[in-house]
């Protein structure tokens, strides 16, 4: 585990979360998500009145009974709702994800904004360039951060989905 999954005191990082079934995200799998979630984003958007509300809101998303075809949080169950289709688009295409967190406004656990980080140094690339195209396109920010390690930052759970979108638009496959 990187340096950087624990805090000074040795506890984990609260942004350290279960990855190990991230692995092998499938085309289909990953538009389930993205459609789950954004059918969840809509609905908090219109319920949350303010920013600690939506955090308050965001807590408290479940998967949807309707979902039989594929349980959208039986990989996401570790994972803060709001970035899992990130989470989930990277793995797709093969960048294993090390640690995440939807943003937590007004928390002193986490940011404040956003972020997905992943294995960037052995990235091929013409992934590279996929993942720096589709998060220049939509406004999402690339950061290094040591060991390997990059992150994907943006400014909002919203833009983070739309850059999962972007990737599984890009491979069809």
């Amino acid at each position: 585990m990187p340096d950087e999954a624990w805090e000074e005191d040795g506890s984990p990082d609260p942004s350290n979360q279960e990855y190990g079934d991230w692995h092998e995200v499938s085309g289909p799998e990953l538009e389930l998500l993205i459609a789950w979630e954004t059918r969840e984003l809509r609905r908090l958007d219109g319920v949350s009145a303010s920013p600690e509300a939506f955090e308050k809101n965001a807590s408290e998303v479940v998967s949807d009974p309707d979902d039989t075809d594929w349980d959208a949080t039986e990989l996401s169950e570790y994972l803060d709702f709001g970035i899992v289709s990130c989470v989930a688009a990277l793995n797709f295409l093969g960048v294993p994800t090390t640690s995440s967190c939807r943003g937590h406004y007004g928390s002193r656990v986490g940011r404040d904004v956003p972020y997905v980080r992943f294995v960037g140094d052995e990235i091929d690339e013409a992934t590279w360039d996929l993942i720096r195209t589709r998060a220049q396109e939509i406004g999402c920010q690339l950061a290094g951060c040591g060991n390997g390690l990059i992150e994907i930052i943006g400014s909002s759970c919203a833009e983070l989905l739309a850059f999962a979108r972007s990737v599984r638009e890009a491979q069809p496959s």
